[in-house]
């Protein structure tokens, strides 16, 4: 699984956690029936945003259906998203994938790197297309705006080059993004919502094209590939200013728009794309800003350069004793001196339970801040 939202069940509560779920894996079935085993390899946690979108807008009763057990599920049954919400958020993903297939193909990188798997990656990559475009046939979407943007971010970014509007190579994903949003307006029955999803979905595909940036940039440095911020010499905190300008045109646009039960489609689209934003250039105050490192990760814990010029993040230990000890003592931080310190209190049982179910979020095993 991939996408740039990932919620905690910790933070969604039990019954946005459920629905979440439901949408989770009800895509991921609809993939299965209407393409194949195969095809539930595509299943990614943005496309669930188009799933729960539809369900958001419609008046009405969410369609359900009964799952055998999963694993993932740690082999429970459950209730799960059925009908035009799931199956149009399966068709998105599947023609997006079959379009980053083609690109590995392209490159002869990442799975087409070896002849042998190139040919097929290509088959397979061709049949998730057609396959893509038939179901979204279906329910009424004109995939042809999906498969000309896609088509026409390889001639963006060759025109691009030192100086260039990083909004123009961008500028692609955010037209795909946004006819997908509106047309989540049209199987609700709420044509009056397109203008204002359109909107939403253009700066969704602004923020996730750009956070993809910022996330590749040391690789692609380190591989010499071609980077949206490299390759228009965008500093990071430009494409953070333009994240967060994104973040509240989305919220201005959702606000515009009609739900029958706004609640997940809000959280997901405002509280936790604003959280994804925050993980990928660190916080505001300068502490966790992203470092390219040649060869390496981004560096997102690193001094503030005037602290560590100062020796500010030196622990200096004043004379005679431990740093602080005495105010601390009377503060009741620390037993006096001499007695032995109180035993650490006993985990609570709320903290056992936490971590105990951090393994059933499905999403957040490397960005969950709410267990520890």
């Amino acid at each position: 699984m991939f996408g740039i939202i990932r919620p905690c069940r910790h933070r969604l509560g039990s019954d946005l956690g459920a629905a979440w779920q439901a949408h989770l894996c009800g895509v991921c079935l609809a993939l299965r029936d209407d393409h194949g085993q195969a095809a539930r390899l595509v299943a990614n946690y943005d496309a669930l945003v188009v799933s729960v979108l539809v369900e958001a807008q419609s008046v009405a009763l969410a369609a359900r259906r009964s799952a055998g057990r999963c694993v993932l599920r740690r082999m429970r049954r459950a209730e799960v998203a059925a009908g035009e919400c799931a199956r149009f958020a399966a068709a998105v993903s599947l023609i997006l994938a079959a379009a980053k297939l083609r690109d590995h193909v392209a490159d002869r990188d990442g799975v087409a790197s070896r002849n042998g798997v190139r040919v097929a990656a290509d088959r397979l990559a061709r049949r998730w297309a057609r396959q893509g475009t038939e179901t979204g046939s279906e329910l009424g979407f004109d995939t042809a705006v999906l498969t000309g943007a896609i088509g026409r971010q390889a001639q963006v970014e060759a025109a691009a080059s030192p100086g260039s509007a990083v909004l123009a190579v961008t500028d692609p994903t955010e037209t795909a993004t946004a006819a997908v949003f509106a047309h989540t307006a049209v199987l609700a029955g709420r044509p009056g919502n397109r203008a204002a999803l359109a909107e939403a979905g253009r700066l969704f595909g602004r923020i996730a094209h750009l956070l993809d940036a910022v996330e590749d940039l040391p690789a692609d440095r380190a591989s010499g590939k071609w980077n949206p911020l490299a390759g228009t010499g965008t500093p990071i905190g430009e494409a953070r200013r333009l994240c967060e300008d994104a973040l509240l045109g989305i919220r201005l646009a959702l606000a515009e728009a009609e739900f029958a039960d706004a609640r997940l489609a809000r959280l997901l689209l405002e509280d936790e794309l604003s959280r994804s934003v925050r993980r990928t250039f660190g916080h505001t105050n300068g502490a966790l800003q992203p470092q390219a490192v040649p060869g390496g990760p981004l560096r997102r814990f690193s001094p503030r350069p005037a602290a560590a010029a100062s020796g500010q993040n030196e622990i200096r230990q004043p004379e005679g004793g431990t740093s602080g000890q005495p105010e601390r003592e009377a503060q009741g931080d620390l037993p006096p001196s001499g007695q032995d310190a109180a035993p650490p209190p006993p985990m609570r049982r709320r903290d056992r339970n936490a971590w105990q179910d951090c393994s059933d979020c499905l999403s957040c095993f490397d960005c969950c801040d709410c267990c520890s």
